[in-house]
């Protein structure tokens, strides 16, 4: 008697996974939408021969267009070349100011250098460093960002630029402008005061140049204190380099834009007071703050889109 339950039990169940559970997978495979393909840009990743990616290539990101192209300055400790090349570790110095750096980006497609994000970047280590008084080191105050629809090939037209920016009063160690290039195939920052201290008061920077005709999505900041300051920085710190050379080399398609928002002794009061005002300078950014309680609580982590 108990053998014959135990088959009608084994038959019942059968009978169930017949009726239900196979209908059920069934439906649910059929009702998965397809997944359809990104779109994705199109566009070489770099120009020159810089060693992140010369390929064109389709990239759902956008490219860097300035790494490698013809660099000039009209002074310089350091040449112009150095910033643009794929080393964040060397940076074109000028010798005093005012001073200017240009590239040539004749060579990038004329579609590729319309609506375009000038980012540079001083390696003074504070975001701020008004904020805890700490010395700046050869950082841009006053500059203009001008384009020129002069023939490339050669060496900076000397007539013919036309300024759409114009900046004053800066203390932070890095800046990004959105313009629009449209026509022309020069672009210069034109450095004519700085923040500095004893023996550096030159102008001290590395610029990239990306082309955003797509949007600027890609876009970060790391805000935080001195830990920020030294992990988030562009400069190779115990032999790990950057966060957007990070990312590239993980995904070779891929090269965000990245400031290092890190201030010395800044606190979470300190990121509440100042979080608006560095929240509009990086509208085009993806906010990401970590700083440690006045009383040396655990790191919190605070996310916000601006």
């Amino acid at each position: 008697m108990r053998l014959f339950s135990n088959k009608l039990t084994l038959a019942l169940l059968g009978l169930l996974i017949l009726i239900v559970v196979i209908p059920l997978v069934m439906f649910l495979v059929l009702a998965r939408p397809s997944a359809e393909p990104k779109k994705p840009t199109s566009g070489p990743v770099t120009h020159g021969s810089s060693g992140i990616n010369q390929t064109p290539v389709e990239t759902a990101s956008w490219p860097v267009i300035s790494r490698n192209v013809p660099a000039f300055a009209s002074s310089g400790y350091y040449p112009a070349s150095f910033a643009n090349d794929d080393n964040y570790d060397t940076v074109w110095r000028s010798q005093g100011t005012p001073a200017w750096l240009a590239y040539d980006l004749s060579s990038v497609p004329s579609s590729d250098r319309g609506k375009v994000l000038v980012v540079w970047y001083n390696e003074s280590y504070d975001y701020n460093h008004t904020i805890d008084a700490e010395n700046a080191y050869n950082l841009p105050q006053a500059y203009t960002i001008d384009v020129n629809p002069g023939r490339g090939g050669g060496k900076p037209p000397k007539t013919g630029w036309v300024t759409l920016v114009t900046l004053t009063g800066n203390h932070y160690h890095s800046r990004q402008h959105l313009i629009d290039m449209t026509g022309n195939n020069w672009i210069r920052i034109n450095v004519t005061a700085v923040d500095g201290a004893t023996e550096n008061y030159d102008a001290s920077i590395n610029v990239d140049v990306y082309d955003v005709s797509y949007g600027t999505s890609d876009n970060w900041i790391f805000y935080g204190d001195s830990i920020t300051a030294g992990a988030m920085g562009h400069l190779t710190a115990g032999g790990v380099e950057a966060f957007a050379q990070l990312i590239n080399a993980k995904l070779p398609r891929e090269f965000p834009v990245e400031e290092s928002g890190g201030t010395s002794f800044l606190t979470s009061s300190d990121a509440a007071k100042y979080i608006n005002t560095m929240g509009k300078k990086h509208k085009h950014s993806e906010l990401r703050a970590s700083t440690e309680c006045e009383n040396r609580c655990p790191v919190s982590r605070i996310s916000a889109n601006r």
